[in-house]
């Protein structure tokens, strides 16, 4: 990690206003749980996708809503994190395969719910989880989910 840091700061720095470069660089820092640093990319995106700025694509801005509202989930700001998964249904709803973003997307909204305490919202989510294609075991989650609701660790 510490060598693919290296090399998308390097890239980022050349080329400042590519969404890729964003968006690579934020998940290097999801991966290293620097939540902070990675959530103000993904927000650089969301703002360049709004702004309609090229090369601020629909992909990008997808993978960027759902990194925002897994931040937001662990911060505990639900209403937010329930806005960013809500943005990635909406930018995946007309995709022809259940991408990764979407179906996980679906499922953290169900656990959001759980966390608030909706739960016939959060079956709802999980119900159709299981009908999506399973992703990195997101029907075993949705499975355990809806036998026993979400609660924070």
């Amino acid at each position: 990690f510490e060598k693919s840091r290296k090399y998308v700061t390097w890239l980022r720095d050349r080329y400042p206003d590519n969404a890729f470069f964003q968006v690579l660089e934020g998940r290097v820092f999801v991966r290293w749980s620097d939540w902070a640093r990675a959530a103000a990319l993904f927000r650089k995106v969301i703002e360049g996708y709004s702004q309609e700025k090229p090369g601020y694509s629909r992909a990008l801005a997808v993978q960027s809503y759902y990194y925002s509202g897994r931040y937001e989930m662990m911060g505990g700001h639900f209403p937010d994190a329930l806005k960013a998964f809500h943005r990635v249904e909406q930018l995946t709803e007309r995709d022809p395969a259940d991408s990764y973003y979407g179906v996980h997307a679906q499922l953290r909204m169900g656990m959001v719910y759980d966390l608030l305490g909706r739960r016939s919202e959060a079956e709802e989510r999980y119900g159709r989880v299981l009908k999506m294609k399973d992703q990195s075991d997101s029907r075993d989650r949705a499975r355990r989910y809806l036998s026993s609701p979400y609660q924070r660790p």
